[in-house]
């Protein structure tokens, strides 16, 4: 009897596990802060994450650079002395400007036609052929284009990881330069680019306020533990129930005792790698000097047909006055005055819009695309269609044949 009851002690002692390793760290939490063998990380009240950068109130305030952030670039509006140096051209006297024939033959808008009958496969052939146009208004539409090429400067605080392998230029080098007595030249006129320099003279070297200048954070998965409760025995560190109890094969071989696993994001430290410095603990702090060039662009097209606008950036026209200069003049003498009310209105318009950019350029074009109507008559009705541009491109919204087999078309 007495071996009977040895043997099933025994054997309940095999299935039961073996007590439970105390865990390889220790921790302390609270609201404002926590710590792991002397590992220091405050949190902010809000988020529960301490800021990856410093605070602006602990920033080096220096002339010129007083309202600027970490989030948004600063406009630095241009001096004063640059806007005094402009030169403005003198306006321009277009009375006499020649404008080409807008002239158009039967027979070049008859091919036009019978051209843009065979791309519309539904389209009958017998009007394009047939028609007998009653009335040929040739005439122009004037496209008017401003271009104002423009230098923006904007300038924010920014922060790098540092390893104290590169010197500091800090404010005790030399007063730091203002944003536009920084010399910064683009690669050429009427082309986008984006340069970004740092400002001489303003780099300070700040604790990493992430990590505390340790160069590490708390997990969040563990909260520094370095373990998680095993999902598997649900943190008993066993399964079944009874003589069938078994050691939970999930977290046998955990580092911190039966039921708990060890957490995969940290590999069981509790700690993870700080981003902002990327482990360093140390930032480098400077002003960084943002220069945009742009060619900002203006149009208005004046025409004196019903044709819709957007079909004239699908053909070409030519040519007949251009002008580029520091700054341009609005036209006068135009035959079509309404030319010379555009050019005003957008010149003034690009004055305005870009009162704290440097305006290095401008030119000004017009361009007159040949346009005509055409009117003719199809089974006693008038009917209408347009040619437009030097390639005689047709806008025929209601051509009398739309189905090559006389189907109507819903």
């Amino acid at each position: 009897m007495k071996e009977l009851v040895s043997e099933s002690a025994t054997l309940i002692r095999r299935r039961m596990p073996p007590p439970r390793r105390s865990s390889m760290h220790s921790m302390s939490i609270s609201r404002r802060g926590s710590s792991i063998k002397g590992h220091q990380t405050e949190f902010d009240e809000d988020s529960g994450v301490a800021p990856s950068v410093p605070p602006l109130e602990i920033m080096e305030k220096i002339p010129g650079y007083e309202n600027i952030t970490y989030e948004a670039e600063t406009v630095q509006p241009p001096p004063k002395r640059i806007q005094n140096e402009v030169k403005i051209e003198p306006r321009k006297d277009l009375g006499r400007i020649s404008i080409p024939d807008a002239q158009i033959t039967e027979e070049e808008i008859r091919d036009a036609l019978n051209y843009y009958v065979s791309k519309h496969c539904c389209y009958g052939t017998s009007p394009a052929k047939t028609i007998d146009f009653t009335l040929i208004q040739p005439t122009y539409t004037f496209q008017y284009k401003l271009e104002t090429f423009t230098e923006r400067r904007e300038s924010s605080w920014v922060c790098v990881p540092y390893n104290g392998s590169s010197e500091v230029d800090g404010p005790e080098n030399g007063d730091p330069p203002l944003a536009w007595d920084i010399e910064v030249i683009p690669k050429g006129r009427f082309e986008t680019e984006v340069k970004s320099i740092q400002v001489p003279h303003t780099s300070s070297v700040k604790q990493c306020l992430r990590c505390a200048g340790s160069g590490s954070i708390l997990c969040s998965e563990c909260r520094g533990k370095g373990w998680v409760r095993c999902i598997t025995c649900n943190g008993e560190g066993y399964s079944g129930e009874g003589p069938d109890q078994e050691v939970c094969i999930h977290c046998r071989v955990s580092k911190h005792g039966y039921g708990r696993q060890d957490c995969y994001p940290c590999k069981a430290s509790g700690k993870l790698l700080c981003p902002p410095c990327e482990s360093t603990g140390l930032l480098l702090c400077y002003i960084q000097l943002t220069v945009t060039w742009k060619t900002n662009t203006s149009e208005k097209i004046v025409k004196k047909t019903c044709l819709p606008e957007k079909l004239f950036n699908m053909v070409t026209g030519k040519e007949i006055f251009s002008e580029e200069g520091q700054r341009v003049a609005p036209l006068r003498g135009f035959p079509d005055e309404s030319i010379n009310d555009v050019s005003a209105e957008l010149i003034e318009s690009h004055s305005t819009r870009f009162s704290d950019h440097n305006i290095i350029s401008q030119r000004h074009s017009i361009t007159a695309v040949p346009t005509a109507s055409v009117t003719y008559l199809w089974k006693g009705e008038e009917r209408h269609f347009y040619l437009y541009g030097l390639e005689n491109k047709i806008h025929a919204p209601n051509y009398p044949q739309t189905c090559c087999w006389g189907c109507n078309v819903l």
